[in-house]
């Protein structure tokens, strides 16, 4: 795999565990096992919150100096960053109450804006960014995204 495929496919990566994370602490819920379910989402929140810093610092900078891309791109990206983060706040609530049902349905939710997100990086951001890098800083790239 040469460098520039292994940065698109670290950052598709990185989604793809997010979903699995998601699923898990989906089935914890569903469980009844609410000690899982809270320490699974503190583990979310974090994953979440390393992945979207790393986009938020770097790829969408360098994705907004790429030609023909406006900022009005990434500017939604980071308000739904923002969505997430609020999702996963309300979460916490559920999980204090012990509300299964509307904590289900909450992650139900969740799962189809980060499904919807996730597209949008892999198949607009990701691959124009992985192309752009110049092959002199793609070792860089990969030591920054780790």
């Amino acid at each position: 795999m040469n460098a520039q495929r292994a940065i698109e496919q670290y950052l598709e990566d990185r989604a793809e565990l997010l979903e699995v994370s998601l699923a898990t602490l989906e089935r914890s819920v569903a469980a009844l096992d609410f000690a899982a379910a809270r320490r699974q989402l503190a583990g979310f929140r974090a994953f979440l919150s390393r992945h979207a810093g790393v986009e938020e610092r770097v790829v969408f900078p360098f994705y907004e100096r790429l030609p023909s891309v406006g900022a009005e791109t990434t500017a939604v990206m980071r308000q739904e960053h923002g969505r997430l983060r609020r999702m996963i706040a309300g979460l916490d609530g559920l999980l204090d109450r012990r509300d299964a049902r509307r904590a289900l349905a909450a992650l139900g939710t969740l799962r189809s804006v980060l499904l919807v997100h996730g597209a949008k990086e892999d198949w607009v951001i990701y691959p124009r960014v992985a192309d752009a890098i110049p092959a002199a800083m793609q070792g860089t790239w990969l030591r920054v995204l780790g």
